[in-house]
């Protein structure tokens, strides 16, 4: 357990503090780019393995509630719009003026909207210590990206601030859907739908869990 919770810990600070303007700035400076760069992938690579080398080291099964089974359908019908909003983020360059365009019509940070979206439908559905911290871990990494990108946001980027928002379609026009359906592209909602089936067919085979199974 202790392993286990450092691990997160580790990742969590991986992402936090070599991330942070201030320290970024500091960094930078000291170091040419593209080695700060490859430090910072290669620190949270080593972080993420420490994470799955303890994740597979941690046997317990330490229950802390009992998961809702009546909503597992609702769970697996919603997770595709995760991978949609990360899928839209990874894909879509973010926006260099004060008019956003395609998926950042819809929420100013997609990519971190889907993982906190995709770790909470795994909240609903599980219930032990081991993969609650995990997908609590997730949800702090995300929500703590957004904090620190609106803050830099209010300096770099006010006009755009003022024309996004983080809750999807907080900030969207009626007039600007068929806009953003047309700027994010049928070939998008494809690739969507196609890795989370990729996801469901894998998801026993690697994790030992079966999405659909008692569905």
């Amino acid at each position: 357990m202790t392993h286990y919770i450092t691990s997160l810990t580790l990742l969590f600070l991986s992402h936090a503090l070599l991330s942070w303007p201030a320290v970024r700035k500091k960094l930078v400076g000291f170091l040419p780019k593209p080695l700060f760069y490859t430090l910072y992938s290669a620190i949270s690579l080593a972080a993420l393995f420490a994470v799955i080398h303890s994740y597979q080291k941690f046997d317990d099964y330490i229950p802390l509630y009992e998961p809702v089974l009546a909503i597992r359908p609702w769970v697996v019908a919603c997770m595709p719009i995760a991978f949609f909003f990360m899928v839209c983020r990874i894909s879509s360059p973010y926006p260099k003026t004060s008019v956003p365009y395609g998926i950042y019509r819809v929420s100013r940070f997609p990519g971190s909207v889907g993982i906190v979206l995709w770790a909470l439908l795994h909240l609903l559905s599980i219930g032990d210590t081991k993969r609650v911290l995990l997908f609590m871990c997730m949800i702090v990494i995300a929500v703590f990206a957004m904090v620190k990108n609106t803050l830099q946001m209010r300096q770099s980027s006010p006009a755009l601030l003022k024309n996004t928002s983080i809750i999807p379609c907080m900030k969207m026009r009626n007039d600007t859907i068929g806009s953003a359906l047309k700027e994010i592209g049928f070939v998008r909602i494809i690739a969507s739908l196609a890795l989370y089936g990729g996801a469901l067919m894998l998801h026993e085979h690697l994790l030992g869990v079966n999405p659909l199974g008692g569905l």
